[in-house]
């Protein structure tokens, strides 16, 4: 009984340490910080406001700074979001936007990534 008891103790500990070294490890992307053009455009009545979304991550998550795309690949997911958040699902392909800006620098140790459009539908 003694036995058992030691072997789960030592699984939970085994899977809590797992689930901090995950979480530490993958110093996540940082997004949330959204910008709004409510401006007059030129893309006509299926295009909406634009949009810009701006993240950054430590440079390690992307394994060194020579890897911009998957940072440009974070800001345009983030984008995407944004852009269905406020205009629904129908608008949220960066791959139908017009006016597309897509930025990544590497400042000090950090990836800072932004994508702006205005976002359309079919």
């Amino acid at each position: 009984m003694v036995a058992i008891r030691v072997v789960m103790g030592l699984t939970g500990a085994l899977a809590v340490a797992g689930l901090g070294l995950t979480a530490a490890s993958a110093q996540e992307w940082r997004r949330g910080e959204y910008e709004y053009f409510k401006e007059p455009h030129r893309f006509g009545p299926l295009c909406e406001y634009r949009i810009r979304a701006r993240g950054s991550a430590h440079v390690a998550l992307f394994g060194g700074g020579h890897q911009v795309r998957k940072a440009e690949a974070r800001s345009v997911q983030d984008w995407e979001f944004e852009a269905a958040r406020l205009f629904g699902p129908r608008y949220s392909s960066w791959t139908l936007a017009m006016g597309k800006e897509l930025r990544c620098d590497v400042r000090g140790t950090e990836f800072v990534c932004s994508a702006t459009a205005h976002p359309c539908r079919r």
